[in-house]
């Protein structure tokens, strides 16, 4: 008798080895290989908030620095006003963040159009496309070489405000960005 119903002996013996058999045969269900990689929680969608408020932020930046460049190219940079060289150079690290943000920034494969979170491969793209006019344009040249024409000639102060013009390439950047409507 099995919870109070009458069952021939040989129904119930087969019935309680087959639960046994198959008590003693389960095997733990295994976790499937995710298709996310380990740093997935680091990558940034470009349609995230945060990222489009950080990327309307650095196209205001590069509208400024564009025009500032060929200002400070053209008319050299002002010496006498600290608050030119603290904002010039806080603006300049605000780039620095831009190139970082970029290595961990998705992208949509132009192949097969599907959003790309593989870390290496963002970082492989980034460096083969945008990176190195993006750390040649944050690169400063004029501060770094001040000290060599400190007490050069106007020639030579002339041609450290040319380098400014290196910045312009920020312009291509916030071109594309507008193009891909990504703010």
């Amino acid at each position: 008798m099995i919870y109070g119903i009458p069952v021939k002996n040989n129904q119930s013996r087969s019935y309680h080895q087959n639960m046994q058999n198959e008590e003693n045969n389960v095997v733990p269900q295994q976790k499937k290989p995710s298709s996310r990689g380990t740093f997935d929680k680091f990558v940034i969608a470009p349609e995230q908030n945060g990222r489009r408020v950080f990327t309307f932020f650095i196209i205001i930046l590069s509208l400024f620095s564009t025009f500032s460049a060929a200002y400070f190219a053209c008319f050299g940079f002002p010496s006498d006003s600290r608050f030119f060289f603290i904002s010039f150079y806080a603006m300049e690290g605000m780039f620095a963040i831009d190139i970082i943000l970029c290595f961990f920034t998705q992208y949509v494969d132009d192949e097969d159009n599907k959003p790309i979170r593989d870390l290496k491969k963002i970082a492989l793209k980034y460096l083969k496309t945008g990176f190195p006019l993006d750390a040649l344009a944050t690169v400063p040249f004029p501060l770094i070489l001040q000290s060599k024409f400190d007490e050069g000639t106007e020639e030579d102060i002339e041609k450290l405000n040319l380098l400014f013009l290196l910045k312009l390439v920020r312009f291509r950047k916030m071109m594309s960005l507008f193009e891909t409507k990504n703010f």
